[in-house]
């Protein structure tokens, strides 16, 4: 009827509710709400998994990445906790304590104030921050500090930083530190413990113990360099520094037994490792 609401009953005549035409209309519209509501709550069903699968996943990713960056980043490492004093600079001695800070070490590396390690000018080539690319190659995992050693000031700083360090490792001509207070033989009085590896080209005795050693002369006097080039030629230096660099893998091995017999007995030691030694005991045959 006109005037009348929308969802009103009218009775005609009769007493029957005259509602159909209406219901038909509640009907389809009760159907559409229904069918929107459906819409609806599947969309949110379907929200809400999106997102608590994209929490597991994102719960799953950060899990995994942990686990990665554990296995991989090295949050547990074999050295975890020892602390290396390294007074070595080119590559024999900065070799062997950059393996102990691939294997977790802490290595504070002591330089000369003013130029530090003569590596770091050696290029090219270099980064693009002009820096040394050879000496970031071998001292990575390190910390640097400088520090003059032939001063009463530099070595009671010396002292102070030995006291915290498991290791020492130094490659200066034999006799040198004992100049200046840190040789094994004073060391090892006040710090027991402390494990001591000299590296120098001709080990701490014999007559040749006070010369200096390099890489081509170590090659030419161990013999590796009458083992390569052409038959009929001369002698050729290999072109990798293979006594340098198994002279700082010898040190390491030698390291790494010296922690062990600390563990057992308590005790530090020298480890005398001389270039030659070395690069005579690789040849094998």
């Amino acid at each position: 009827m006109p005037g009348r609401e929308r969802n009103a009953i009218h009775f005609p005549r009769g007493g029957r509710a005259c509602h159909e035409p209406e219901r038909a209309n509640d009907n389809a519209e009760a159907r559409a709400l229904g069918s929107g509501r459906m819409k609806r709550l599947l969309a949110a069903t379907l929200a809400t998994l999106v997102l608590i699968t994209a929490g597991t996943v994102a719960a799953l990713s950060i899990t995994y990445w942990a686990m990665a960056r554990r296995f991989v980043a090295g949050d547990e490492h074999a050295l975890d906790g020892i602390v290396v004093a390294d007074f070595t600079r080119v590559l024999a001695g900065p070799y062997a304590t950059m393996l102990l800070g691939d294997m977790g070490a802490q290595v504070v590396k002591v330089e000369r104030p003013g130029t530090g390690d003569d590596t770091r000018h050696w290029g090219p080539p270099f980064d693009p921050y002009g820096r040394a690319t050879y000496f970031e190659g071998v001292n990575r995992n390190k910390q640097s500090v400088t520090l003059d050693i032939s001063q009463p000031e530099g070595q009671a700083i010396a002292k102070k930083l030995i006291a915290g360090c498991d290791i020492l490792v130094e490659n200066f001509k034999v006799g040198a530190l004992a100049k200046y207070g840190l040789g094994y033989e004073e060391l090892h009085k006040e710090f027991p413990r402390l494990i001591y590896c000299s590296i120098t080209g001709f080990g701490q005795t014999g007559p040749y113990a006070p010369r200096p050693g390099y890489d081509a002369l170590i090659q030419a006097m161990g013999g590796v360099m009458s083992l390569t080039g052409e038959p009929d030629s001369l002698p050729q230096k290999v072109g990798v520094p293979l006594a340098d660099v198994f002279a700082g893998l010898y040190a390491c091995i030698g390291i790494l037994a010296a922690l062990r017999h600390r563990d057992a007995t308590g005790q530090g030691q020298q480890i005398d490792i001389g270039m030659l030694d070395t690069h005579m005991a690789w040849l094998a045959n």
